[in-house]
């Protein structure tokens, strides 16, 4: 799969046509322990373009996986990419972003506590609780 989409993003990157399969993408990194930051951008940055398109539950996925990348910046970067009213209003996204604020400040306890009260942002994502430690022993 990561081959169909690399020549995707190559040959149609802004073509809105292709959003299914980089949603389909982003669910398979989920399920398989893998991160494809360019990928993920490309998604958000369609979402941008055509915004009757966006769909939040695949932001929700984009923004934990980039998490789980921590200290990579993709949190940052997916972030810019995200229309303000999203980050603001409710879902996942103020949730998700409030994580990352803990965990890089180093508030590890209240972080486990914010993650546990939103488990279901991240409940999807195999790994996560495994990347986040990995994250805090880097530290």
């Amino acid at each position: 799969m990561e081959d169909k989409v690399g020549k995707l993003l190559q040959s149609r990157r802004y073509d809105p046509e292709i959003l299914p399969k980089l949603e389909e993408y982003v669910d398979y990194q989920c399920g398989n322990q893998i991160y494809d930051a360019d990928a993920n951008q490309a998604c958000l940055k369609l979402y941008q373009f055509y915004p009757a398109k966006y769909q939040g539950p695949v932001v929700a996925k984009i923004l934990v996986k980039a998490m789980m990348a921590l200290p990579e910046d993709g949190f940052l970067a997916s972030l810019y990419l995200i229309p303000e009213k999203f980050q603001t209003g409710g879902g996942s996204i103020p949730a998700l972003t409030e994580m990352v604020r803990l965990l890089e400040t180093g508030r590890y306890l209240e972080f486990w506590e914010t993650a546990k009260a939103h488990r279901h942002a991240v409940s999807g994502v195999k790994g996560f609780d495994d990347a986040i430690r990995e994250f805090m022993l880097s530290v």
